[in-house]
């Protein structure tokens, strides 16, 4: 079974927690890929697919989706360079690293409470800005199911908790009379639906 996650930290709560389902479905072998794209599908490239899409957005009609969890961002420093970087503490050289995507981070930096922070660089994948944020450059605004679960990481006193998208579990309905496909999707919902509280960044 090739499942595809939209970023590895998905793929490491999944990979975890299916760890006993594994071991009462000797017979289903996983395959795992890091990719975002939803094409893939539609190729037939994966089986089933977690995808992050902003709120409000649709799947692609012909493809058999459901939303799973919410993706909340938060505001997080690095708990090293805090008395450096703390918005909150007076005399600090705070500022935001950016998404790849400067528009669209500025325009949430000024939805923030710390909108007169100035963004710097560009980073592509959330990899390189845990990176980037745990080694001082800046702050960032991360998934809670990253950030809360990085510990060298903290939320800063304003979090600015926000509902930007939703991850969506999808798959070809081909497959939907597949027992072993049936089996494998409810048990990654079963998972999400034990991680609500990190998705949803009740911690």
């Amino acid at each position: 079974m090739v499942l595809t996650c939209c970023d590895s930290y998905v793929s490491q709560v999944l990979i975890r927690e299916l760890v006993p389902f594994f071991a009462r479905c000797p017979d289903i072998e996983l395959a795992i890929t890091i990719d975002a794209r939803i094409f893939d599908l539609s190729r037939r490239e994966a089986d089933i697919a977690v995808r992050a899409l902003v709120t409000g957005a649709q799947p692609p009609e012909h493809l058999l989706g459901a939303v799973v969890a919410p993706l909340m961002l938060a505001n997080y420093v690095a708990i090293a360079h805090a008395d450096r970087l703390d918005p909150e503490r007076s005399g600090t050289s705070a500022r935001w690293i950016s998404f790849d995507d400067r528009r669209i981070h500025e325009a949430m930096i000024a939805a923030s409470s710390y909108a007169n922070l100035p963004a710097w660089g560009s980073f592509s994948s959330l990899e390189v800005m845990v990176q980037a944020t745990r080694e001082g450059l800046g702050l960032s605004m991360l998934p809670t199911y990253v950030g809360d679960r990085e510990p060298h990481l903290r939320r800063l006193a304003r979090p600015d908790l926000r509902h930007v998208a939703n991850l969506w579990l999808l798959s070809h309905p081909d497959l939907r009379d597949n027992a072993r496909f049936r089996a494998m999707r409810a048990a990654i919902s079963a998972v999400f639906a034990s991680q609500t509280a990190l998705f949803r960044g009740d911690g």
